[in-house]
């Protein structure tokens, strides 16, 4: 998610929660913006807040968060490898594997009512 996107939080005193679901999209959105940074060489923190200061901190807490999150979901779809998928044309984003997916619409749509009715301090989007 892009930096400051998530909803801001009146009281600095109250604890707040965002969703597994959501941390682990600002950590995928974190690093590829951090990749691109080291690979066009501007991993000093840009006005923009393109980089965090603590980018390279932040970076390794997403690799390893990321990492107990697969572990964690252990998805065992089985995915068919054939002979050719190994070069570039032949990737399938999905490499014909199912997967039992949850509606992520239906996920922020739940999030962003529970926060606009007050029944929740949850951020739909971690930033």
């Amino acid at each position: 998610m892009p930096y400051n996107t998530g909803r801001p939080i009146s009281d600095p005193t109250v604890t707040f929660y965002t969703t597994s679901m959501t941390h682990q999209l600002h950590c995928i959105y974190m690093m590829a913006r951090t990749f691109s940074g080291v690979v066009l060489n501007t991993t000093e923190p840009l006005k923009e807040n393109v980089l965090r200061e603590d980018w390279h901190f932040h970076f390794m807490h997403c690799v390893d968060y990321m990492r107990q999150a697969v572990m964690c979901s252990a998805d065992l779809a089985l995915e068919p490898h054939k002979p050719d998928d190994w070069h570039e044309e032949a990737l399938d984003p999905a490499w014909n594997g199912r997967h039992v997916c949850k509606d992520y619409g239906a996920v922020t749509k739940y999030l962003e009512e529970q926060v606009d009715d007050g029944a929740r301090v949850v951020l739909a989007i971690d930033d």
